[in-house]
């Protein structure tokens, strides 16, 4: 028989554990954790990690409120939906040799079809697509506060994206890096409750990653963040600049 591995690798934010978003397919072994902090990954032992008796969320000892982390882990064989191939064994030489002719070919095929969706992952993470968007000239009122909603289309490789905001310094100030928060961001940091990680914060560029991972076959479309500028006096047209990486 050829078995296919039933895992699943998502990123959650730590709220005095981590649940997992489908509670079908139930933690039967925790694979890796690793902490993410400002675009970087630390390895969690696993002595650390302790899962719940339903087996739909887990524990990090030391883990604080807000932390972001990713995780793999197996669920049970049962429910997977990829196919087993099996064989039976004739007792004469000739079916013997027919047959296992055929599960070569079989274990052939499947392992084809999991190199081209290896080399397709391979192709998305060394050729990753860099797409910039604007100039955008932004009209504004000196003084009052306005959005810039920053989104994405299409994505299929969204695991740790990483985006650049590029802004006139003369023009207007950041008030606040990521508005999806009640408090205002205006350091590097890892905004509570989001799958954000702002790694830079100087005048004139910002930069984020984003960690949301996508399933294989699978594309995403949506806001990524949004950040809140202030225009200066006199200051009428704000010129922005977004970059995804």
């Amino acid at each position: 028989m050829v078995f296919v591995e039933n895992a699943i690798k998502k990123v959650g934010v730590y709220n005095n554990g981590i649940a997992i978003m489908d509670k079908g397919l139930k933690i039967n072994e925790i694979e890796s954790v690793y902490k993410i902090k400002n675009g970087e990954r630390t390895n969690i032992y696993l002595s650390k990690v302790t899962v719940n008796a339903e087996g739909t969320a887990f524990t990090v000892e030391g883990a604080a409120w807000g932390e972001m982390y990713e995780y793999v882990y197996k669920y049970d064989s049962s429910l997977s939906t990829v196919p087993t191939i099996k064989y039976s064994v004739p007792m004469n030489l000739e079916a013997q040799v027919e047959v296992n002719a055929n599960t070569i070919k079989q274990h052939s095929d499947l392992l084809t079809s999991l190199v081209d969706q290896i080399n397709s992952l391979k192709e998305q993470i060394d050729n990753p697509k860099r797409i910039v968007a604007g100039p955008f000239d932004i009209s504004c009122t000196p003084g009052t506060a306005f959005s810039v909603v920053l989104t994405a289309a299409n994505t299929k490789d969204f695991s740790s994206r990483k985006f650049t905001v590029i802004y006139n310094t003369s023009e207007v100030t950041v008030k606040d890096l990521c508005a999806a928060t009640s408090t205002l961001e205006t350091t590097v940091c890892n905004p509570t409750g989001t799958n954000i990680s702002i790694i830079k914060n100087e005048p004139g560029i910002i930069e984020f990653i984003v960690y949301n991972p996508v399933e294989v076959g699978m594309s995403w479309s949506g806001a990524v963040n949004t950040i809140v500028f202030t225009p200066k006096s006199g200051v009428t047209k704000a010129r922005i600049t977004y970059i995804a990486e």
